[in-house]
């Protein structure tokens, strides 16, 4: 279905704003960055938070990052390569 030119989005009016408390800001500042350099990051900063608990499995932020390099490693000593 095409919609009117002359039609405004709902979305252009961002209505759900008018529910925000004072101090809430309309829009956010985000750090672009890849997933790699997120999880570093939040590794640096949060070394002991909880990352994840898979079945009982629970890893802190710094261990898990130490099993995605030696994950990484093992692929790259077996030849894998970007591509």
């Amino acid at each position: 279905m095409s919609k009117n030119s002359n039609e405004k989005s709902p979305y252009a009016s961002k209505i759900w704003l008018k529910s925000y408390d004072d101090h809430v800001k309309p829009e956010i500042d985000l750090e672009l960055m890849s997933l790699a350099d997120m999880m570093k990051k939040t590794a640096r900063e949060f070394p002991n938070s909880l990352c994840y608990d898979f079945q009982g499995d629970c890893k802190t932020f710094q261990e898990a990052e130490k099993l995605i390099n030696s994950f990484a490693n093992f692929l790259v000593e077996n030849g894998v390569k970007k591509g």
